[in-house]
This record gives structure tokens, sequence and C-alpha cells, in this order.
């Protein structure tokens, strides 16, 4: 009864095929972020502003929640606008800029806040319209790339390095025992 080579080296492969996965995922763990399977969605929190932050899930990504932030922001833009067209220009006069300059006008509403005379709502908000536009907030974005990613985007990272080397070395034993079974005795 002689050796059985295919057999052995099947089983060869096998173990050492176990062996390499396991050693791709213990070493690749410390590396990455991965949230268990049923753990609560991750959240980015982004602060428009001291009263308000929207939440996205993390699996967005940032370019889809940037995307969404410049949509939502356009809109507001737009809204700004269009209320500003409905504000009489009489109203706009009083509560713009003083023909003298930005200066001035800057001086004179800090004069009227050491009065107590405090320039109202309508006109701070017709000033923030009239002097710029609201943009993207930033420095969410690490919350997004520092997110755990799921168990599923795990394996999609880990699967060609776990299974790609044993695959080539399997495929490189098939082609050797091919190759030197052409030198057996014909009997």
């Amino acid at each position: 009864m002689g050796i059985n080579w295919r057999r052995g080296a099947l089983r060869l492969w096998t173990v050492a095929s176990v062996m390499w996965c396991a050693l791709v995922v213990i070493v690749s763990s410390e590396q990455l972020n991965v949230a268990w399977p049923f753990a609560s969605l991750q959240m980015v929190h982004v602060k428009f502003s001291d009263t308000e932050t929207w939440d996205y899930p993390a699996v967005w990504g940032v370019a889809r929640i940037e995307a969404d932030l410049k949509r939502r922001i356009d809109d507001l833009n737009r809204k700004d606008r269009e209320w500003l067209t409905k504000i009489p220009e009489a109203r706009k006069a009083q509560c713009g800029p003083a023909a003298t300059g930005r200066a001035d006008r800057v001086l004179s509403d800090i004069d009227r806040a050491l009065k107590g005379d405090l320039a109202d709502e309508e006109c701070n908000k017709i000033f923030s319209v009239t002097s710029g536009q609201l943009a993207v907030p930033s420095g969410w974005e690490t919350q997004a790339r520092d997110a755990p990613m799921s168990i599923w985007q795990a394996i999609g990272k880990l699967a060609p390095w776990a299974v790609g080397p044993p695959l080539l070395v399997m495929a490189l034993g098939i082609a050797l025992f091919w190759a030197l079974a052409g030198f057996r005795r014909d009997s």
C-alpha cells in the first residue's frame, strides 16, 4: 500500500488554509473597527447651528452625507432669498447697512446695543441673508470615517486576503500534480 500523495496534499492544504484565514482575521482584528451584528446604528451628528443638529447614519459615508447637506442648505438659502423678496424695500433700507459704509453700520449697532436698543429679529435675518449664504458645516467628517463598519463590510475587506492566497496555492498544487503525472512510467 503506497502513500496517497493527492489526499495528503489536499488535507495539508485544508489545514494550512484554515490556519491562514485565522491568521488574517487575528492580525486585522486589531486594525479594523467592526460593530457587533446587532448593535445600534452609528450616527453622525452635524452641528448646523447652536440650536440645530442634523443626524445621519454613518453607513451613508462622507460623500452621501455631504451631498445631502448641500441639498438641504441650498433649500434653506433659496427659502431665505424668497423670504427676502417679500420684505418691502423701505424695511430693507431701515435694517440694511448705512449708505456711508459697513463700518458705520457696525458702530451704530454697537451703540444701539450699549443703549439697550437691540435690532429686532427681522433686521438680524435681513442682515444675515443679504451678507452671504449658508455654508456646509465642517468637522463632522471624522465621525463618518471613524464609525465602526458592519460585519459584512469587514468580511468584504478581508475575503480577498483570507481566501485569495489559499486558492492560489491550490491552483499551483493542482498544476504541479498535473505536471508530475506526466513523468509516470507507462505500464
